[in-house]
């Protein structure tokens, strides 16, 4: 079996992220260059009504985090009684750091800097471990959008299955190979039953962002056709390989070909897209990037 040394891996992550959003860029060109956008409609429709819509959206956002964040006090509890204000603290933090890093790493290596070198390698499993379970509700209801769709809906290709499922199954042997360096197997089954319910519970309260905004833009959709497509959108942005700092063409790109519509409609998801990213992505790491220069490292030593 051919081993590639760790420069090398580095270097084929890179250019996969690269290739991932040059190949979004492209795609959009080619998709609106013969077409003639107008977005005056969205302009005149900003009032109070629409301000106070994305204000929601913002609070659910950050109710998320709040939710993330007793997820990650629930987890690094066997090791730190850490209060909810501090997991707070470093859920933004983290999240700032992770912005500009592949594969959230600036989050892993962010928070175990808030603590002492002994519990570093607890902290690396735990992080983990909430990422992995919010994963596992993305994927859950992502498969079965995919599933739900394709039952009634014979524009979604076989073909275009097939690749989400093999996605899917590298990750899962990324996650056996994490597992085996981290021993995480030894992690309590009520304790990962527990992380995955949070999971749960943030990803109906940051998808439901999704459903907001359509409503306020005034899209045209069934509730439950909307729910799945939401379900596929986001099994697709998070298993496509990209920096949260470059991936809103991919979001687009995506949320542009699960969302089928007219051209009026496309405008609505593009500026669906940013508005969702807005809330749930930037909103949270301009918190964290406020607060980071105030946070202190290494604050549990027992």
């Amino acid at each position: 079996m051919i081993s590639l040394s760790y420069k090398t891996k580095q270097l084929l992550s890179i250019l996969l992220k690269t290739a991932v959003f040059l190949i979004s860029i492209v795609w959009i060109y080619f998709t609106w260059k013969d077409r003639s956008m107008n977005f005056k409609w969205f302009i005149v429709s900003i009032n109070l009504e629409m301000i106070s819509w994305i204000i929601l959206m913002i609070a659910i956002s950050l109710i998320s985090w709040l939710i993330e964040s007793r997820k990650w006090q629930y987890l690094v509890k066997e090791f730190y009684e850490l209060r909810f204000r501090e997991s707070v603290l470093q859920n933004l933090t983290s999240q700032a750091a992770s912005f500009i890093t592949p594969f959230r790493l600036g989050e892993f290596a962010l928070k175990s800097l808030f603590f002492s070198k002994a519990h570093r390698k607890n902290v690396v499993s735990k992080v983990f471990w909430a990422n992995f379970s919010q994963m596992v509700v993305t994927c859950t209801f992502g498969i079965a959008s995919i599933i739900t769709l394709s039952s009634i809906n014979d524009k979604l290709d076989i073909y275009f299955i097939l690749l989400v499922l093999s996605i899917l199954i590298i990750g899962l042997f990324s996650v056996r190979f994490i597992d085996k360096k981290l021993q995480i197997r030894a992690t309590p089954q009520t304790q990962l039953v527990i992380t995955i319910g949070y999971s749960l519970l943030r990803y109906l309260v940051f998808a439901s962002n999704w459903i907001i905004v359509l409503w306020a833009l005034n899209y045209d959709f069934e509730l439950i056709d909307v729910m799945l497509k939401i379900g596929l959108y986001y099994l697709l942005v998070s298993v496509v390989p990209v920096l949260q700092l470059l991936d809103l063409p991919v979001r687009y790109t995506v949320a542009s070909i699960v969302f089928e519509s007219t051209l009026q409609q496309e405008e609505v998801i593009l500026i669906a897209s940013t508005i969702v990213w807005f809330t749930n992505t930037v909103v949270p790491t301009l918190f964290g990037c406020a607060l980071l220069p105030f946070k202190s490292f290494k604050l549990a030593q027992a």
